[in-house]
C-alpha cells in the first residue's frame, strides 16, 4: 500500500521523473492490475456509494438516499467499468500506435493508461464530498489527459509532436466507444421493465439518462448522484435513511 501511495503522489507532481521510471519497468501486467490498478479503481465506486447511501440529494425540501442495494449494484457496475475502462483504452491505445510511429506492445499500453487514470481516479474520490468540491473531478480527469501524453511519449516512444495526437485519437474512439456501450446499457435498462412513470421520469428516460456518464464510469469509476437519483426512489428513498 505504501509503494502505491508513493507511486500516485510521484506521478501526479513529479510526472517527468516517474513516467522515465516507468519506462524502464518490467513489471508483470498482473501485478500492475492486483497492486495498483484494483484498488485505485475502486476509490471512485466506494464513494458513489456514501454519496448515495448516506449523502443522497437534495430535492426542494427532501434527501433522497438509494437502497442499500441500489448503491451496491451502482458501486459495483462502476468499478466493473473502471476496470474495463483500462482494458479498452490500452486495447485503442495499441491498436493506433503505428498509425503515430510507435510500435505495438500492449503491455506498455496497458502501463501507459493504468498509470496515466491516476489523476481521475483520486479525483473520483470527491464525488462523496458535498458541495463544489466535488466538481475538482473534471479537473483530476483534465490532468489525467495531460499524464496519457506524457506516458505515450515516455512508456510508447511517440515523439512529442504526437503524442497530443496520439492521446486526443485514443480519447475520440474510446468516447465513441464508451457512448455505444452506454446507450445499449441503456436499452437493456428499459427492457428491463415497463415504462412506467416514476417521480417526472420513466423508466426509459431513466435509463437513457445515464448513457452520458458512461465515459465518466470508464475513465473513473465513478457517476453522478443527481442522474442515478434523479427518479426518488421507494420508501426506502425518502426524508433520512
Amino acid at each position: 500500500m505504501t509503494l502505491l501511495l508513493r507511486r500516485a503522489v510521484a506521478i501526479v507532481v513529479r510526472p517527468s521523473a516517474t513516467w522515465a521510471a516507468i519506462a524502464a519497468e518490467r513489471v508483470p501486467l498482473a501485478a500492475v492490475f492486483l497492486t495498483y490498478v484494483a484498488p485505485l479503481a475502486a476509490l471512485g465506486p466506494v464513494a458513489t456509494f456514501v454519496a448515495l447511501r448516506v449523502e443522497g440529494e437534495r430535492s426542494g425540501n427532501a434527501t433522497y438516499h438509494a437502497s442499500v442495494s441500489t448503491a451496491l449494484s451502482e458501486a459495483f457496475v462502476s468499478y466493473g467499468f473502471a476496470l474495463a475502462g483500462v482494458l479498452l483504452v490500452a486495447a485503442i491505445v495499441n491498436a493506433l500506435a503505428p498509425r503515430f510511429g510507435c510500435a505495438r506492445d500492449y503491455g506498455r499500453a496497458y502501463r501507459t493508461v493504468a498509470y496515466a487514470f491516476t489523476p481521475a481516479w483520486l479525483g473520483a474520490a470527491l464525488i462523496a464530498v458535498p458541495g463544489p468540491l466535488r466538481y475538482l473531478q473534471l479537473a483530476a480527469a483534465a490532468y489525467a489527459v495531460f499524464e496519457l501524453c506524457a506516458g505515450l511519449a515516455a512508456v510508447m516512444g511517440a515523439t512529442r509532436s504526437r503524442a497530443a495526437a496520439f492521446a486526443a485519437a485514443s480519447l475520440a474512439v474510446a468516447l465513441v466507444a464508451a457512448f455505444t456501450l452506454g446507450i445499449l446499457a441503456a436499452e437493456v435498462r428499459a427492457l428491463g421493465g415497463p415504462s412506467t412513470a416514476t417521480g417526472s421520469r420513466t423508466t426509459h428516460e431513466a435509463a437513457a439518462g445515464r448513457v452520458w456518464y458512461t465515459p465518466l464510469r470508464l475513465a473513473g469509476g465513478w457517476a453522478p448522484r443527481n442522474v442515478i437519483l434523479s427518479t426518488p426512489p421507494g420508501p426506502e428513498g425518502s426524508n433520512g435513511m
